[in-house]
């Protein structure tokens, strides 16, 4: 008989010692422990028994795994499955941890941050759409309030841009600070657009406003679900930083943005 069947029948005889698991599960458990052997003695590596099995049998075992590209969820339930088994028996198998074999999710790059990198203004081709997103962009209002917004409530002399409690997405009225060029060539090209309209959205049905700057953005390759006023977030927050300590700071910007708590805040940026 060969060392595969010895094996796998040495493993059987420990597996019919416990009932543990539901029918399924102990299914699962021969599966992964056949699978192991089966690799083990096609690399060259299989001890003639399962408790000679050691430290570099399962580093043998994930490289290769790795080699023929077997998926990191299924590498970790094998070895996981692995563990368990070892310790029913009169021996406990030196597997190396998740950490210690590198089998860990890779860093996800932040979507959000890299969008925040590049004015997406420019990408855009309607002027409803740049302008909505300019207000997004510099003035840290939701998507919903630079559709709405009233430009006439922006005071330029006193410097500040008035949302009252009916344009507010959280129902509660506030002021932007007005503090640049770029917003105050925002509220300019808004004003183009408007004519002797209060609003973009007398012009145009709300709705189908949303619609263009949804399929605007889509069409430039950019999501239109990105919360853009992260940017303001952000910008807003380095300036004031360098004028209020860190906690004051964010309690500003909270108060300029609208939101409710200091956690969507930090979320946000």
């Amino acid at each position: 008989m060969g060392r595969k069947q010895d094996l796998m029948k040495e493993s059987d005889r420990l597996l019919r010692r416990s009932r543990v698991g539901t029918p399924r599960t102990r299914k699962e458990r021969r599966s992964a422990i056949h699978r192991m052997i089966r690799d083990l003695v096609r690399i060259g590596v299989a001890p003639r028994k399962l408790q000679s099995i050691h430290r570099q049998h399962f580093l043998a075992l994930v490289n290769d795994w790795r080699q023929r590209h077997v998926a990191l969820k299924t590498m970790t339930n094998q070895l996981g499955i692995l563990r368990t088994f070892s310790k029913w028996g009169q021996w406990e198998w030196a597997i190396p941890s998740n950490q210690a074999l590198g089998l860990h999710p890779p860093q996800k790059t932040s979507t959000r941050q890299t969008a925040t990198l590049e004015n997406p203004i420019p990408r855009v081709a309607h002027a409803f759409t740049k302008s909505i997103l300019a207000f997004q962009w510099y003035f840290g209002l939701t998507k919903t309030e630079a559709a709405r917004v009233w430009v006439d409530y922006a005071t330029q002399a006193a410097g500040q841009l008035n949302i009252d409690r009916a344009l507010a997405t959280n129902g509660k009225e506030r002021i932007v600070p007005i503090v640049s060029s770029k917003q105050a060539q925002t509220l300019e090209h808004r004003k183009q657009l408007l004519g002797h309209h209060a609003t973009l959205t007398d012009i145009v049905p709300e709705t189908t406003l949303l619609g263009l700057y949804k399929a605007d953005l889509l069409i430039a390759g950019l999501d239109p679900h990105f919360p853009y006023r992260r940017q303001y977030a952000k910008t807003r927050l380095a300036t004031l930083s360098t004028q209020l300590t860190q906690t004051e700071a964010l309690k500003r910007l909270q108060s300029e943005l609208g939101i409710a708590s200091k956690h969507r805040v930090l979320a946000l940026l």
